[in-house]
């Protein structure tokens, strides 16, 4: 009899569907997990709420312990969800994709001008408003992959220097309490898309590592 397949829910990110995370949860099944996708009002929703529902999905999928793998905003919801909302013994393991856990050069100049402040939604527009800057103080192990093609809005705009993905700078990745951190050549959305980031989120799954330590 073969092994059972861990269950993995993927979390998508802001003004995104969850259509965007097929081409990972394919290539993260034929890894030998069996993925399932999260969908939650990006831009409507607020930050607990979002949270909030990701455990209920959770609880809905019974069984005893599941991963989770979050690109950009749904990053936040995953560390809210596993901090306030989710007893760390149902979590296995959690993936942030190109998440700013620290506050964003680029969402900052977004919501400091109305003409723009709405593509921030309810979640991301009070979150940069009051700062992110999170830390990770659960149990449960966290690794981050983060981007260093700089195709997107920020480069854009001009509102990103040194190391970043287009959306998120390098250094606005960085969570304290994390258990790895990696870089890839890609941009925001190419997280999705890159057979790196997924081998590299597998991997990590498995054995709480990316590679670069034992």
């Amino acid at each position: 009899m073969g092994k059972t397949a861990e269950p993995v829910v993927l979390v998508h990110g802001i003004w995104m569907t969850g259509v965007e995370l097929l081409p990972l949860a394919t290539r993260l099944r034929f890894a030998g997990f069996a993925p399932s996708i999260f969908r939650y009002a990006s831009v409507r929703g607020n930050l607990d709420s979002s949270a909030g529902q990701l455990a209920a999905w959770l609880a809905r999928l019974d069984v005893p312990r599941c991963h989770i793998v979050a690109h950009s905003l749904g990053g936040l919801i995953a560390w809210r969800a596993v901090h306030h909302f989710i007893d760390p013994a149902q979590i296995g393991r959690v993936v942030a994709l190109g998440t700013p856990f620290r506050a964003g050069r680029t969402a900052q100049w977004l919501a400091a001008r109305p003409a723009t402040q709405w593509t921030l939604g309810r979640t991301m527009g009070p979150l940069v408003h009051h700062g992110t800057n999170c830390r990770w103080e659960s149990r449960t192990e966290i690794g981050i992959i983060a981007g260093t093609r700089p195709y997107g809005i920020g480069r854009i705009l001009g509102t990103l220097n040194g190391p970043n993905d287009g959306v998120v700078a390098l250094n606005e990745t960085e969570l304290p309490g994390a258990r790895a951190h990696i870089a890839i050549p890609t941009f925001h959305a190419g997280l999705l898309l890159s057979r790196q980031a997924s081998a590299l989120t597998a991997r990590f799954l498995r054995e709480g590592r990316f590679g670069e330590h034992p």
